[in-house]
């Protein structure tokens, strides 16, 4: 086990809750393969308004390579995801691809951790070189927090403003989670 593998147990966890069985070493063999090309025309095509403009059709196809045959790769061992196998693992893991969102401040991610927990649907947020699975929200010492699943440190508590727009995208899980793979 390594320290990249943040994307495979986020997709993982957001899989478990919603009744799936996947391991991360079975969404990461997905992602890793040649099928994860065919996952490419429905990620162009969704409505991710929280996805840069850099975010083009010919970068997505070139993100989704299959890497060479072989347990580092396979299990993905030594290495991160990028977006777009960001978006592959949680479309194999839940069945659909959901939405990437991105707030101006505090406030909106406020509103919006509140609406999805309170609909009982975790998500991930993701900066550049991190996820976590946002799993509650409260209030602490006066001030509103959120409540995420790190895989690297366990559960934690962090103000909304820890979370700078420029740097952290949320991906959404999709409203009903019907496709949650189990094999």
């Amino acid at each position: 086990s390594d320290n990249w593998n943040c994307v495979l147990a986020g997709a993982a966890m957001l899989n478990r809750f919603h009744g799936g069985t996947l391991s991360q070493d079975r969404i990461a063999f997905e992602v890793r393969s040649r099928r994860a090309k065919g996952y490419a025309g429905e990620i162009i095509n969704a409505q991710n308004t929280g996805l840069p403009a850099s975010f083009t059709a010919s970068r997505i196809q070139s993100e989704l390579k299959e890497r060479a045959v072989g347990p580092e790769w396979g299990f993905s061992y030594g290495d991160g995801l990028n977006t777009s196998q960001t978006m592959v693992a949680i479309r194999f893991a839940l069945g659909s691809l959901g939405t990437v969102r991105r707030v101006a401040d505090g406030d909106e991610l406020w509103r919006l951790t509140v609406a999805e927990i309170d609909a009982r649907r975790p998500f991930l947020a993701k900066s550049m070189n991190h996820v976590i699975v946002i799993v509650g929200y409260g209030m602490h010492n006066g001030k509103r927090v959120v409540v995420a699943n790190n895989p690297a440190w366990g559960r934690v508590i962090r103000g909304v403003d820890g979370f700078p727009p420029a740097n952290y995208a949320f991906f959404m899980p999709p409203v009903s989670a019907v496709g949650v793979r189990q094999d």
